[in-house]
This record gives structure tokens, sequence and C-alpha cells, in this order.
């Protein structure tokens, strides 16, 4: 189709134009009138195509947005496990170059289940704490409650444990009175790297946590053990 626009000293020139070429179609445009043309009604068409196009490619962007944001999330979680996996060989490597047989007379103490092998143990602090706390501190934990879980589980056996509270309450022996043995709990804590800056108050909090619910945690292991008997 061809459109003419007749307007003022052009509309001869369109029409002398239009006489020497054969045209099947002709549609002519006043430029001065305001009523709805097939131009018009083209550009109509033109800007819906146009908004069309835009939507489809807002819904494109917003899909690759979720998707980045899905595989930072992944990569998140990748490199805590990578960073965790990395902590733990730093330990090790360092604690490589401690003399083995430190290690070797502080496992043999490990865990704890009578009051004479806390005395004793108490003893061998005064000259192996240091050892003794990055050897505790190897398990790691994601959390001062974790990290503090995982140092009572190796220097108390359960049964021994069950014995104490932290200071002594309801007729229970008292932790904090055998003072070496307490500070290396918060020191073992703090060898983790996402524990490091743990205070001591935050520390003895989940070890008091730990020995309140440990109780509860040998009635159910044992109601367990009992139950498996009778099937």
């Amino acid at each position: 189709m061809t459109v003419f626009i007749l307007n003022g000293p052009k509309k001869r020139f369109c029409l002398r134009r239009a006489k020497n070429k054969p045209i099947r179609r002709m549609c002519f445009i006043d430029a001065s009138m305001n009523t709805p043309t097939n131009f018009e009604s083209s550009a109509g068409n033109l800007q819906r195509k146009t908004f069309r196009h835009e939507t489809d490619t807002d819904n494109q962007i917003f899909n690759l947005l979720r998707d980045l944001q899905r595989r930072v999330v992944r990569m998140e979680l990748k490199i805590d496990q990578l960073q965790e996996g990395m902590d733990r060989q730093i330990l090790l490597s360092a604690n490589n170059v401690i003399n083995e047989d430190v290690f070797k007379d502080i496992k043999e103490f490990l865990p704890l289940k009578t009051i004479q092998q806390l005395v004793d143990f108490e003893e061998l602090l005064k000259l192996k704490f240091d050892s003794a706390a990055k050897l505790l501190g190897l398990e790691g934990g994601e959390n001062v409650k974790h990290a503090t879980r995982n140092v009572m589980r190796q220097l108390f056996s359960d049964e021994f444990s069950k014995g104490f509270s932290w200071k002594g309450a309801k007729g229970k022996k008292a932790l904090n009175s055998y003072e070496r043995t307490a500070q290396l709990i918060i020191e073992s804590v703090r060898q983790n790297q996402k524990t490091s800056n743990a205070t001591s108050s935050d520390i003895i909090a989940a070890a008091k946590y730990y020995l309140v619910k440990l109780t509860e945690r040998l009635k159910k292991k044992e109601a367990n053990v009992i139950n498996n008997a009778d099937i």
C-alpha cells in the first residue's frame, strides 16, 4: 500500500508521481484531519508489538536474575563447606608441628571417667594446656553451641558428665571448681575459626545447657535400648 500525505504545496507533486507509477491501492491522508486513519492504526499495532516485546524481555531478565540468585546461594554454601574443610586442615597442619608424644599423653586421659582422672588431668594441663586446647578444638562446630558440645563429648564420658553442673547445683559437683579444665573448655571452643571470637559467658552458657540436657538424653538413650531389647 502506498500512502500519500496531502498537505499544502506537496499535494500536486504526490499526484503527479502517482500517475507515473502503477498503484493498486492508494490511501490519502490529510495531515490536517484528526480522524483515525490507516496510518494511525498501523502505528497502534506497532506500539502493541513493541509493548509485548518489552514485556517478554522483562520476563527473560527476571528469570535470569532469579537463576543467578539461586546459583549464588549454592556457591555460598559450597564456599562455607570448603572453608570448614580448610579450617580443619589448618588445625591438623598446626598440630603436626607439635610433638606427637604431647597428644599421646592427652589422649590417654580422654574421655575422663572418674574424679581421680580429672584431678590428674588438671595437673597435666599445667604443662600441656595449649596442646590440649588445640586437640579438643579439632572437631570444630557451626556455632558456639555445637562447638561446645563437641568439646564436652571428647572431654567427659556421658556417665561422668551427668554428675556435674557448672556451679554444683542440685547436689551435683561443680565443674567450674576445676579451673584449668573449665578454662580448657573455653579455649578449645575458640580454636574453631567460626567461634574464635566467642565470649566466655556464651561458651559457659552452652556448657551449662549441655550438662542440663545430658540427663534427659541419657534417659531417652536407655529407653531406646530397652525398647530394642523387647523387639
